[in-house]
Parts: structure tokens; sequence; C-alpha cells
């Protein structure tokens, strides 16, 4: 492809990504939400990762690998959502705002348009086919509906999916060959699974299952069965599978190899068969496949396109030889997405390694929107025969594609209208009508003779293009920056200026991007990967099912973190994690909880048992008596005490594999404390101790991946 083509096509996808997140771009610097939702997981989790990294940066000079703003403190550089291993997503830490991470919401969802329109050429289809099948999967309003949702990274990664299966598929192709372009593919391959590992390995792992397939289906179409099967060319295939594989595990090694250990000490370790299913997707909502739901939540989200939909038909019907594996894996993966049949998923969850640690088989909806654009695509490109001539029997099937068009089209019009009681199944009903009548008539024009290619491929996809940005547009709303940005901010400098203990808050009362912004220390939190220890430790301090796996905690029972439900707090194990103010929607009762006042509709409670951050347990025979040390130096990854022994020196931070202590510059053994905090014995006099978080895993894993793109460098240029 030219200079000049590229440019085009670029500049194309440029404005399709306009056009998807079209109230996004009517106001870029605000904030996306799902329509009707209070929370975000932009500001949630990406948005305070990226105020500590920046923070780091410039006020310790150092990149943050242990996060204390939440949860007591958890490892940083093993958490997915920090993305600190992940290049593209690093101008977030210079510049922490929701604008930066809409324009690159905005450039990933033209990147999956480019690699969508790349993989269908690979394909061989034309460009106009092509471009549809990227600005379908690019368009997809599960995909849009994410974004509203603010799973960053998710869309990042599924954003990745058509360029990785492409360069898996280009390794099947010339698996069998000889050549040393073999190994630019290799890398190539390798490297692009490695970095959409980086930006979320929770998709890794069914984007992985598609790359091997699709690569496996491309080396059996490069060779007649015989020769495939025989065992030299065999080997050969799965020797180099294996080199890329080991290339992309090399790549994303500063992320796998803490994130195994983390991940291993979650509480994610334990999800049960019901835990990994509760959230699939309800087989009724399949429907939505034809007829959109309009802003309805992302992740039941199913709806493709109704044209696309159509073309992916009469692509089915035209060139079944080179659509059944696209066929075949949207039909796996709606299946997956139901958990439908149980013995089914449960299957493939034992077979493929990681799945057990997925918790949303709905998403692997993902999967059929990328198969669907491939095969419209392909049923564009059988469109456009008419023009090159074509058979009477094709053109027969094309009259038959477009009949059915008409009749689904009045279909929908008449009973969606007339017996809908919602307004929104109505529309909803009105638009698939509506579009289907208007495919039925581009597409009698065309077999008609009358115009040219041009124009009826044209007013196709502008059919496409508006369906899809019609149905995204309902799917996202945006807050102004300001309100976003500004909600409980007073409360937020409110505790600021309390002094620096942790907050504990059963209702979510400081938001977690509001707790980065200035500084504050959480015991609760919301992520997804908790640490076991921590949860069960706060179970009891706190009164919640410590058994129940939830990504918040505390739980919420009824969703609402704001509405009342029954608290037990142990205000002496919370003031053991240095908890000394409690903030609440709802009032708390608990024997010597203090209330000094409400600040923005919270009220804020004071905890008369808080310990000081480091103290000294001495030995004395009637039990412990703690005396408060002195905190000389704090920074996420190296923290000072001056302290008096004899004695048991507590630091209330929680313990984890990578900390290290240091008394008076000597290598000194951590004790765990309440099975939960760092404890280090002390001699009689004065000590200064240091601890300092030195993750092996981090730096080995740093090291393996520099090595490996070092390596694809050199490979790629002289190999």
């Amino acid at each position: 492809m030219s200079g000049r083509r590229r440019l085009l096509v670029g500049a194309g996808f440029l404005l399709l990504g306009l056009l998807w997140l079209s109230p996004l771009a009517r106001d870029p610097t605000g904030v996306p939400y799902q329509p009707g939702a209070q929370f975000t997981d932009l500001l949630i989790a990406h948005l305070p990762n990226a105020y500590l990294i920046q923070r780091g940066l410039a006020l310790w000079q150092q990149v943050p690998l242990w996060n204390p703003l939440i949860l007591s403190g958890q490892p940083l550089a093993a958490d997915p959502l920090a993305s600190l291993w992940y290049p593209p997503n690093w101008p977030t830490a210079i510049w922490p705002s929701p604008l930066t991470f809409n324009l690159l919401l905005w450039l990933h969802l033209v990147w999956g348009g480019v690699g969508a329109y790349r993989l269908a050429r690979g394909e061989g289809l034309g460009r106009a086919a092509a471009f549809l099948a990227g600005a379908v999967f690019s368009g997809s309003p599960k995909l849009v509906a994410h974004v509203a949702l603010g799973h960053v990274t998710l869309v990042y990664a599924v954003s990745w999916t058509p360029w990785v299966v492409a360069a898996w598929g280009r390794l099947g192709e010339g698996a069998a060959g000889e050549g040393d372009w073999l190994s630019r593919r290799v890398f190539a391959a390798g490297l692009t699974l490695g970095a959409l590992f980086l930006a979320d390995p929770r998709w890794a792992v069914p984007a992985g299952i598609l790359a091997v397939a699709y690569s496996l289906r491309q080396a059996a179409h490069s060779h007649n069965m015989r020769t495939w099967m025989s065992p030299r060319l065999a080997a050969r295939w799965a020797a180099v599978i294996a080199v890329a594989g080991a290339i992309a595990a090399g790549a994303a090694a500063a992320l796998w190899l803490p994130l195994e250990e983390f991940a291993r000490l979650s509480t994610r370790a334990d999800l049960g068969a019901a835990q990994r299913t509760a959230m699939a997707l309800p087989v009724g909502r399949l429907l939505g496949i034809v007829i959109p739901d309009l802003g309805g939540w992302g992740e039941w989200q199913t709806y493709m396109g109704l044209l696309p939909l159509m073309l992916a038909t009469l692509g089915l019907m035209q060139a079944k030889r080179r659509s059944w594996f696209w066929l075949a894996a949207g039909v796996l993966a709606l299946l997956l997405a139901t958990a439908r049949p149980a013995w089914f998923y449960d299957a493939v969850s034992s077979v493929i390694p990681g799945m057990r640690l997925l918790r949303v088989p709905a998403r692997m909806v993902f999967i059929a929107g990328l198969a669907v654009a491939m095969l419209a695509a392909r049923g564009l490109e059988r469109l456009s025969d008419i023009w090159r001539g074509v058979t009477t029997a094709a053109r027969s099937r094309m009259v038959l594609f477009g009949v059915a068009l008409a009749i689904s089209g009045l279909g929908f019009c008449l009973s969606i209208v007339a017996g809908a009681s919602n307004a929104g199944v109505a529309r909803a009903g009105l638009l698939v009508g509506a579009l289907a009548l208007g495919g039925f008539v581009v597409l009698a024009y065309g077999l008609a003779g009358k115009g040219p290619a041009a124009f009826v491929l044209g007013t196709i996809l502008a059919l496409v293009v508006f369906d899809l940005a019609f149905v995204d547009a309902t799917l996202l709303t945006v807050k102004g920056v300001r309100p976003a940005m500004q909600e409980r901010a007073r409360l937020g400098e409110a505790m600021q200026a309390a002094g620096r203990v942790r907050i504990f808050s059963p209702s979510y009362a400081v938001p977690q991007h509001v707790a980065a912004r200035f500084g504050l220390e959480l015991a609760d939190g919301v992520n997804p990967l908790q640490l076991s220890a921590y949860r069960e430790y706060m179970s009891g301090a706190v009164g919640f099912d410590g058994e129940e796996y939830s990504v918040t905690l505390p739980p919420f029972p009824t969703g609402d973190p704001r509405a009342p439900w029954r608290t037990h707090l142990d205000l002496e194990a919370l003031g053991v994690l240095n908890v000394g103010w409690i903030l609440s929607d709802f009032p708390l009762h608990a024997a010597g909880l203090q209330l000094e006042r409400t600040t923005e509709g919270v009220l804020l409670y004071r905890n008369p048992q808080v310990r000081p951050r480091v103290w000294v347990e001495h030995g004395d025979g009637q039990g412990y008596a703690p005396e408060a040390a002195s905190l000389l130096e704090w920074t996420p990854n190296a923290i000072r005490v001056r302290a008096k022994g004899p004695g048991l020196l507590v630091l209330s931070e929680v313990e984890y594999p990578g900390w290290q202590a240091e008394v008076d510059g000597q290598r000194t053994p951590i004790e765990p404390v309440h099975g939960l905090l760092r404890g280090v014995r002390l001699g009689t006099g004065e000590h200064e101790v240091r601890f300092i978080f030195r993750p092996w895993r981090v730096f080995v894993g740093l090291g393996i991946s520099l090595m490996t793109l070092a390596l694809a460098v050199i490979g790629s240029r002289w190999l």
C-alpha cells in the first residue's frame, strides 16, 4: 500500500474514532460514564494510579513499585490496572487527566480499526471490504460501552487483538517454508501478543487462543492437507509457535512474573465455579445481537450492527470454505460468553492456562464481534462481484439475501412498534427496520445494474457507520471534568489537613481519585486483586463475609456503596492499621466511636484507639506496652524509622514478598505481626531501621523484557 493510501486509511479511521466517541469528541476533557452510572473505573482505578506514578517521579524521583493509597498498601508493579509496564499508557503519568486517557482510548480504537483492516487485507479482501471490517470492529458497541465503563486497559488490549491475530496468521503461513523472513514473523507474533498482555493480561487468554487457532488455520490453508499433516511440517509449526510464545512471555515478563505471585496471594486464586461464571452473558441477551440495547450496560452488550450481520450471512453463503473459521470462532465465543453448557465451559477452563482466573465470560463477545467484522467484509467483497460478473446462482442467493433484508425490516418495524411498551425498545426496532429496508433498497439498486459500484458500496458503508455511531452515542455520556474532579474535594482537603493517618469508609465516602489527588491513604478500596490475608483481617475488623469474592472492600450488599448496611466495627483492629478516621455516608454505631463533624454530607468519626504508623512493643511480663517510634522518611519504596529497643518494632504496613529490613545497616528478617504487618526485633538502645521494597520478580522480569526487546530489534534487522 502506497504512503498516500496509508494516510487516507489512517485518516479515515481517525474520523471514525471520533464518530464512535462522539459525546467525548464534543467534550474531550470530560469523563466518560455509562448512562445513569455514578462511578467509572477511569476515576476509581486508572487516574489514581497515574497520580501516584507522577507523584513518585516528581516528588521522590522514583518509580513507585508499591501502592500505599488503597487497601493499606499492595504491589503497584504487579497490578495490571496500573499499566506501569505498558509504554503507550506512560503519557498518563506525565499528564494525569481525563483528557489524556480520552486521547489514548480514541487512538486505541483507531489502532484496532487499522488492525482489522490489515487482517482483512491479509485474507485477500479488497480495500473497501477491509475498511468495512475495521469500521465494524473499532465501532463495536461493546467496545465503546467499555470505554463508558472506564475499562481503560481492557479497551487497550482488545484493540490489539486483530494485530495479534494477523501476526500469528502470517506465522502460520510461513511455518512450513524456509527463509530468513520467518524469524521476523516470529518476533512480530511474539511482540504483539506480549504488548497485548502488558495492556491487560486478562484479555491475553482469549486473544492467545484465537491467535494460535488462526495460525493453525493459515498453515492448513497454505499447504494441502497431506503435506501439512507430515510429521516434519507439523513439528516445524509447533516449534515456531513455541518460539513465538517464548518471545511473548519474555516481552511481558515485567508484568507476568510479579503478577503470578500477586494473583497467587490474592482472593482471585480462590474463585469457585459459581464466581467464575457469575457474570456470564444471560442467554436472553443474545437477542441483542439483532436488536440493540440502547443505553444498556456494557457487559451485556452484544449488538454488532444489523447490516454487518446481514453481510456476514452473505459472506457465509458465498464463501463457505474461507468463512468457516470465523463462523466457528464466533459461535464458540458466544458459547463461552454464556458459559453454556456448563460442562463445556468447565472443560475449557480446566484446559486453558489462566482461564480459571477470569470472572467475566461475557467479554468473549469481543471475539464474536471480530468474527462478524471479518465475515461482513467477506460479504461486501462478494457483493462487489456483481460489477465484475457473477454466476446466476450467486446472483440468486443475493436476491434471496435482499428479500430477507426487506422482510426483516418490515417485520421489526411492525412488531416492535406495535407491541413495545418501552420507548427505548421501540426506537431500537425502528432503527433496525429502517436499516434493513435501506440495505434492501441499496442492494436492489445494485442488482439492477444501476449506478457505479463505488456508490452502492459507499452507501452500504455509510449505513453501517450510521448504525454503529447511533447506537454508540446512546452508550456513552460525559460528565464535565470540573464536576467530576471536584466531587468531595473539600472532604479531601479536610482529611489532608487532619494529619497522616489512614482512613476507612464503609460507604466509599472518599473516592479513590480524590484520595490520590490529596495523598490520602485508605484502608478500604476497589481493586479486582486483593491480598487474601488483608481481606480476612478486614472481615473481622469491619464485619463482612471474608469468603465472598468482591472487587470492593468492603463488599456492598445492595451494590450501592452509600446504602446503609450492618457493620460490626472493631476499633482496636482498625487502629492497628493506623486508621484514625472512619468516614461514612450513613450513621455508624460502635463503642467509643467519636463523631467529630459532617463535611459534604459525610459523617467524620474519630477512632480513639488508633495506633501510630510505627511503634515498639516492649515485653514486660504483663503483655505489651506500645511506644511510638519516629518516622524519619517515607516513600512508596522505602521507609526509614528511628526507634529504641529492646522490643518488637511494628510498622503498620502490609507485609509482602520483596520488602526487606535493615537495622543499623544490617539485613534483619521481617516477622509478620497480626498475620499481616511488618515487624523487626530490636536490641537494647536506639536504632535506625530501614524498610526497602526490592521485589526480585520485578527486576528480573524487567531485565527479561528488555533483553527480549533488544533481541527482537537485532533479530528483525540482521536475521
